[in-house]
């Protein structure tokens, strides 16, 4: 019946919230499955007390990968500025070409994401600023 299902929704909700890999699309997935339980389980306190916890590591999990990806974004890109700089390195800059202010433009786009993460891209956002601003 029902209670063998809404089991197997809680247990797999508990798993996901547990899983070594902080997959924010298995804990979603496990979220929308826990909607479908029964209405005695989706309305008891212990599952909304899960639901809640689910929900609020689901939205954790996105923003570190997030983060963690506008922070290899980041190094990447001034890295790329960078290694452009050494190759001009005692010419003058080629204004025909793009590829410089279209580096400095996207680093700067990368830099203004990164200060959203506060203390996690510190660092980066101000190397990033200061490679811009030069």
């Amino acid at each position: 019946g029902n209670s063998v299902a809404d089991d197997k929704v809680m247990l797999g909700l508990k798993k996901a919230m547990g899983d070594i890999a902080a997959d924010p699309n298995k804990l979603e997935a496990a979220i929308m499955l826990f909607h479908k339980a029964s209405h005695a389980v989706k309305t008891s306190q212990v599952g909304q007390k899960l639901l809640e916890r689910a929900t609020n590591l689901e939205a954790l999990w996105r923003w570190q990968l997030s983060c963690a990806t506008v922070g290899e974004e980041l190094k990447n890109t001034i890295k790329s500025v960078l290694l452009n700089e050494a190759k001009l390195n005692g010419q003058e800059p080629d204004t025909s070409s793009e590829e410089a202010p279209h580096d400095l433009a996207e680093l700067s786009r990368l830099a203004k994401e990164a200060a959203t993460f506060g203390d996690e891209l510190r660092f980066e956002a101000v190397e990033a600023l200061e490679v811009v601003n030069r």
